[in-house]
């Protein structure tokens, strides 16, 4: 960042990199990260039709537009919305953080 050198440990999911590297076949090998930016508490937002869900209100998981979005006891439902209308084939709304493998869910809106 900032020029300054980093090792792999600090990478981390959610940074935005840019990376030069050269191909082998189908390979290919960075030669140069930078680390673009830090901040991995970039927001995301998703849109689509629940499916795939199990889980109690306070740990709970579903697939939204292809990706897997998780939740907690901590998750705001908002809009009339409540943990009782996240259902499969419910369209939804979630607003959340991009963490290992998934979404975690700071916001649900189920539209009714």
């Amino acid at each position: 960042m900032n020029g300054a050198s980093a090792t792999f440990g600090n990478l981390a999911i959610g940074q935005r990199v840019h990376v030069k590297g050269q191909t082998s076949g189908s390979v290919l090998m960075a030669t140069q990260i930078d680390i673009q930016n830090a901040n991995v508490d970039i927001g995301v937002n998703l849109s689509g039709v629940v499916s795939n869900f199990t889980g109690t209100a306070t740990a709970f998981q579903f697939n939204l537009d292809g990706r897997l979005v998780k939740g907690d006891a901590q998750t705001v439902f908002f809009g009339n919305s409540a943990f009782t209308d996240l259902v499969n084939g419910a369209r939804a709304e979630v607003k959340g953080e991009l963490r290992g493998g998934f979404v975690y869910a700071t916001r649900v809106h189920i539209n009714h």
